[in-house]
């Protein structure tokens, strides 16, 4: 039941980062190819922190720019400032929510 309920959170997370983010190249192409139901479940929290901390680092390098911080996009009219801190709350919230859960649970699809 607890690797059901995961699972539909990573397949929902999926769709919301693509959905919500896909206007940006960096982010569409971060993530392409990568289907999280053909890895165990900390492997996949491993991914989504890695590929949030290249979208973070890039974000701070733009941010840095004067064009970057001048950068409205005509499709979301968001700045890099206010994706930043989107970012921060999948991280902050989201990331953590899914590992606490992976945790406390000790959810794996090794049933070894």
């Amino acid at each position: 039941m607890a690797n059901e309920i995961l699972e539909e959170v990573i397949r929902e997370f999926i769709l919301f980062f693509n959905d919500f983010y896909s206007g940006h190249y960096v982010i569409a192409n971060i993530m392409t190819g990568f289907d999280p139901m053909k890895f165990d479940y900390p492997d996949v929290s491993d991914v989504f922190h890695n590929q949030i901390g290249i979208l973070q680092t890039y974000l701070a390098d733009r941010l840095v720019e004067p064009q970057g911080r001048d950068f409205r996009s005509r499709t979301t009219n968001f700045t890099f400032n206010d994706i930043a801190g989107h970012v921060s709350i999948i991280t902050a919230v989201d990331l953590v929510h899914m590992d606490s859960i992976i945790g406390a649970f000790n959810l794996t699809k090794d049933r070894e």
